[in-house]
């Protein structure tokens, strides 16, 4: 049995931003010099990582279509040599 690991908010906090660092986030107009506004840099993580996410997928169908073309060119060219 697994056991969670329980997170100040100030812990979220730091893990948010260090998120936001790796994902290369602006945090411009973020500081306030005392508080974050965390609401507005968790939106903007999650913005990161769905178009990283997204990025990859629209990769992932460009090269299922390409896939999916040689495929039926092989098959086109398969019925045209048996004379079908």
């Amino acid at each position: 049995m697994s056991k969670r690991r329980v997170l100040t908010q100030d812990q979220l906090k730091e893990d948010l931003i260090k998120r936001a660092q790796e994902s290369g986030v602006s945090q411009h107009a973020i500081f306030d010099g005392q508080q974050t506004d965390t609401a507005e840099l968790q939106r903007r993580v999650w913005q990161a990582e769905r178009e990283r996410r997204d990025a990859k997928l629209w990769w992932v169908a460009l090269l299922s279509c390409i896939a999916s073309v040689i495929s039926a060119l092989a098959a086109w060219m398969a019925i045209l040599r048996t004379g079908g």
